[in-house]
């Protein structure tokens, strides 16, 4: 008796959803607490000016505020005439004695009516640290936004651990250059730091003869009970 066609396919998407995870997620994350779920745990903040000008906390509820929910981080500004950097940070981890890239990324969002502006920006930094806590060459930074994009945008980073540091920063950072006018704000979620780990991550045509080969093998067996 010959296999239905169904069997095939119902064999075929399971053994691409098995897999799924392991081609699009390409390394761990190194990060605690990186969606904001469990308030600012893990995180150091800072804002250098005046807290009633200038204040990095958890997001309200609310599905506009977030990308994963049920919380983000907002960075508000309201320093009128000064100027004012803030944002949160987190260490993590590097391996000693070993040059790495480490990749970083996250969601960033900003609204029309407290849109960043007038020289107003906000990006992602990766930075890294030897072992007496002294900072080893420039930071690294993203793409800055600009201006309000009302939509949850990913932002991303990348950068070569040096030889001496024993750990990374990830920081994500506001600055207001202090003109006059409404707040200015944005949100960041879903922060991710992580090692490129290509051996984890199936070879498209490996992949696909894996599956080839399976599915093949299990409709064998199919058959041959519904011959019996």
């Amino acid at each position: 008796m010959k296999t239905p066609i169904c069997y095939k396919i119902i064999v075929l998407a399971a053994m691409f959803l098995i897999l799924l995870p392991a081609v699009v997620f390409s390394y761990d994350n190194l990060l605690n607490n990186p969606s904001f779920s469990d308030g600012i745990t893990g995180w150091s903040l800072w804002s250098t000016v005046d807290e009633e000008d200038v204040t990095v906390a958890q997001s309200g509820l609310g599905e506009i505020f977030y990308n994963t929910p049920p919380y983000s981080l907002e960075v508000w500004s309201d320093a009128y005439w000064d100027y004012a950097t803030a944002g949160a940070w987190q260490n993590f981890s590097v391996s000693p004695s070993q040059s790495s890239t480490y990749y970083a990324s996250s969601f960033l969002r900003s609204f029309s009516d407290e849109a960043l502006r007038d020289g107003a920006e906000a990006w992602l930094a990766l930075k890294w640290y030897d072992s007496n806590g002294a900072q080893l060459g420039d930071a690294i930074t993203s793409p800055h936004l600009v201006s309000f994009n009302d939509e949850w945008q990913s932002f991303q980073v990348s950068g070569e651990s040096p030889l001496e540091a024993v750990e990374g920063r990830i920081e994500l950072r506001m600055y207001d250059p202090g003109m006059s006018g409404s707040l200015r704000s944005v949100y960041f979620d879903d922060v991710r730091v992580g090692l490129e780990q290509p051996t984890t991550v199936p070879e498209p045509v490996s992949t696909l003869l894996f599956i080839s080969g399976g599915a093949t093998l299990i409709t064998r067996r199919f058959s041959r009970k519904n011959k019996k």
